[in-house]
């Protein structure tokens, strides 16, 4: 993640991983025991805004494969992640094929598809590890030593 990925036109929107709002299935309970964890840093993403629109407050099955489908590198990974998909009992929808299917590959979601379960953990290390980057980076423009 760089500012170049900030001011692409294609990422025109934050998307939140695990939704603000839990939705009734597909999302742990515990995630939504700490208020603050939904809204950090480390639950969010980029994405271009039809993508965001077609994903939603999707379950955590259905937002992995879709992740897993919008940061495939070819056409055979795509199909491969759209009949994973299939097989699973996800179904994107018609709106949601043809926006995977013209989109670009968005490699910046590829490391959270391959998460098996989205949990505490895995969203408190993540944000750990991106304002890690984000200090290493502005520790420089400030002058100052990272660690």
């Amino acid at each position: 993640m760089n500012i170049s990925y900030w001011r692409n036109v294609d990422f025109a929107t934050l998307e939140h991983i695990a939704p603000v709002k839990k939705p009734l299935t597909g999302w742990s309970d515990k995630l939504y025991q700490e208020a603050y964890l939904v809204n950090s840093i480390g639950n969010l993403t980029l994405l271009p805004e039809k993508e965001n629109s077609s994903i939603g407050n999707s379950s955590w099955e259905k937002k992995r494969l879709f992740y897993k489908a919008v940061s495939a590198e070819s056409k055979e990974q795509l199909n491969i992640a759209k009949a994973a998909a299939k097989k699973s009992g996800v179904d994107f929808g018609k709106k949601t094929i043809a926006a995977l299917e013209k989109g670009n590959c968005l490699p910046i979601v590829k490391a959270i598809s391959n998460t098996n379960d989205w949990t505490n953990d895995i969203i408190k290390q993540r944000t750990e590890n991106i304002a890690k980057l984000c200090w290493f980076e502005l520790s420089g423009w400030i002058e100052l030593e990272s660690e």
